[in-house]
């Protein structure tokens, strides 16, 4: 700050009035001052930033971490181009080579599944080719109508030979009172094929019954029984393997799907201890009665 004379004498001895002198301050040293403290301010938080970003530029631009991205990629490319090769490799091979292929992974995961079929129908051909080759089969059946059909006449029609022993295990039609499972499957089937009541499910199984005893007489070792068990699935089981036939509450056995088991697994082991439990309770046919629903 400084001081001033309030007058002055101009040119030509003319008085001039000067204003009283103000604090004066250093405009240019206030402002750098301000810059200094905005810029000491910004700078924290500028370091910041830059240590992170200079951390993160070498971890990005390691030689490790670019190893690791390029092997992902390359094993990600090497294992698409393998499957597309085994894909396309196991579209040349035989049937008989796929088919050994499925037993093996059937055979490592311990269920023995080697194949599922849509529908019950759709095995009938995989089925009869199994019961030309078993030593011995044991059947289990919620009716038994394609027992009278050509998938098993074939058990009729082998005398001798490999085949040691036929069983065949049908429900009871004797057994249909109303807490019999004769009945329950009858009112089960009676809401999606109205045409199933009355008695005629188990008019349908003695007819059956009638036919296999009939065809018995001229096979060796067929041994047919009668026994009431729950109406849930159908077994057709030989030394090799099982077919297992899950029926659906909403359909006919014959839409139902079936499962080809290998013998010895998990879930062959399970269908064959169902039969045996309900053959040992089971008895020989009576074939009294009427044909027809009363």
């Amino acid at each position: 700050m400084t001081d001033s004379p309030l007058s002055e004498t101009g040119p030509g001895g003319r008085l001039r009035v000067r204003r009283a002198s103000q604090p004066h301050w250093d405009a240019d040293q206030d402002g750098h001052e301000q810059l200094e403290a905005a810029r000491s301010q910004a700078e924290p938080r500028q370091a910041s930033v830059s240590i992170h970003a200079e951390s993160a530029i070498p971890l990005v631009r390691s030689g490790r971490v670019r190893g690791e991205l390029v092997q992902a990629f390359w094993a990600g490319v090497v294992s698409s181009l393998v499957a597309s090769g085994l894909l396309l490799g196991l579209s040349w091979l035989s049937p008989r080579a796929r088919a050994a292929i499925a037993r093996f992974v059937a055979g490592m995961n311990g269920a023995g599944v080697e194949h599922t079929y849509e529908t019950q129908s759709a095995a009938s051909r995989d089925i009869a080719r199994e019961l030309q080759r078993a030593r011995w089969v044991k059947i289990l059946a919620s009716r038994g109508n394609e027992l009278t059909r050509d998938t098993f006449s074939l058990l009729t029609a082998r005398r001798g030979g490999s085949l040691d022993s036929i069983q065949i295990l049908l429900p009871d039609p004797g057994q249909d009172g109303a807490e019999s499972w004769l009945q329950e499957r009858e009112r089960e089937v009676s809401r999606f094929d109205p045409g199933i009541s009355n008695g005629l499910l188990g008019s349908s199984i003695r007819n059956n019954i009638r036919y296999i005893v009939d065809r018995a007489d001229r096979a060796e070792r067929l041994d047919l029984r009668v026994a009431d068990f729950p109406h849930v699935a159908r077994i057709v089981a030989t030394n090799r393997y099982l077919f297992l036939t899950v029926y659906n509450s909403h359909g006919h056995g014959r839409d139902s799907p079936c499962v080809k088991i290998q013998a010895g697994s998990v879930l062959a082991d399970m269908a064959l201890r169902f039969f045996a439990l309900h053959w040992d309770k089971s008895t020989s046919p009576a074939l009294g009665g009427s044909d027809t629903p009363s």
